[in-house]
């Protein structure tokens, strides 16, 4: 009998942990959603509170025999309402991260889609402005040899010289020699060759880095997805500086790229003002809290308790019924009284 008491009491401890694991993954959710994507607040807080549960539980299941035999007029009484208080914060915390999951993803990824294709756009604008750039770039340096070549133009030849062409004036001053097509050949090389890296440069960084981030979001990755959803704006503008950087590194100018966008963001880290706009389900949240603490508490359930009868300690307490009960003994057993008083009663 022993054995399988044992044995039970180790199972339900074993169910017990299992729905515990459980309690300690949704509070972590709630508060990786609630801290921004702060992994090590998030775990601590999240640990910190299993703690408690497994504390108070515990405690609960060791007073369990003086609750009983105070008909539960104990002061452990007040354990059970700090762990209804764990359960009110579980549910709190599990109610943000359902609303999150179910009612505001899409919207999330809907957002963040957009931002990512109006980077990609703004892409595509910098390499077509780069091109752009580059054909009236030549043309005109072609111009400007041709013209100075036919007429010497001095204004032309300062420009010449100067960035961004930097033609040596030894080769301009004799006019007779300028090959107009073999010189511009010759500088728009380095410059194509320059073009062409920074093209492939900007075109590398910024599509791996939206494929990150695109891929956070389309495959929902919990553990880096409020992390990554509160640096998506800051993302946006570096990456404009970023375009803008390069058009002006290059030897002729371009359009100045501006990424207009939505800067607004969706108040993840505040359950409360998210709860105004995305009013959650209580329901579900409640019978998950429910259930679950049901089953955490099934080894203060299945802790075995001696039950004493009340009222017959109480009777044997009372000395009517200690007199009672020695008249009623000596009337069962004469002798016993004859004997005590070594009378004889032969005649």
């Amino acid at each position: 009998m022993d054995k399988n008491i044992s044995e039970s009491f180790s199972f339900v401890n074993v169910v017990s942990l299992i729905f515990l694991i459980i309690v300690f993954i949704g509070n972590f959710m709630g508060l990786l959603y609630i801290l921004e994507g702060n992994f090590a607040f998030a775990f601590a807080g999240s640990v910190l509170l299993t703690i408690l549960y497994v504390f108070v539980i515990k405690l609960v299941v060791s007073y369990k025999q003086k609750m009983v035999d105070n008909r539960f007029k104990h002061g452990s009484y007040l354990l059970w309402v700090f762990y209804f208080g764990l359960a009110l914060i579980s549910m709190f915390l599990l109610t943000h991260f359902i609303n999150v999951e179910y009612n505001v993803k899409e919207d999330i990824q809907q957002s963040a889609f957009q931002k990512i294709q109006i980077l990609d756009d703004a892409l595509e604008l910098y390499k077509s402005n780069t091109k752009n750039g580059l054909a009236d770039f030549e043309s005109d340096f072609k111009t400007k040899l041709k013209d100075y070549k036919l007429s010497g133009d001095e204004d032309l030849l300062v420009q010449l010289q100067a960035k961004p062409y930097g033609i040596p004036s030894t080769y301009l001053k004799n006019r007779d020699y300028i090959e107009v097509d073999q010189t511009v050949n010759r500088y728009m090389t380095n410059v194509y060759e320059k073009t062409d890296n920074d093209i492939k440069e900007v075109d590398s960084i910024i599509k791996r880095n939206n494929l990150k981030f695109k891929s956070t979001f389309s495959n929902w990755e919990r553990l880096s997805l409020m992390d990554t959803y509160s640096g998506l704006n800051k993302y946006i503008t570096d990456s404009e500086k970023f375009l803008n950087v390069k058009s002006r590194s290059l030897p002729f100018n371009t359009e100045t790229i501006q990424v207009d966008f939505d800067s607004s963001v969706l108040p993840l880290n505040k359950p409360f003002a998210l709860n105004q706009r995305f009013k959650p389900n209580y329901l579900i949240p409640i019978i998950l809290i429910l259930v679950v603490h049901v089953f955490l508490i099934l080894p203060f359930i299945f802790q075995p308790v001696r039950i004493y009868d009340r009222k017959k300690s109480e009777n044997r307490n009372d000395p009517a019924y200690s007199n009672s009960s020695t008249e009623n003994n000596l009337h069962k057993n004469p002798s016993s009284q004859s004997r005590g008083t070594g009378l004889n009663t032969d005649f």
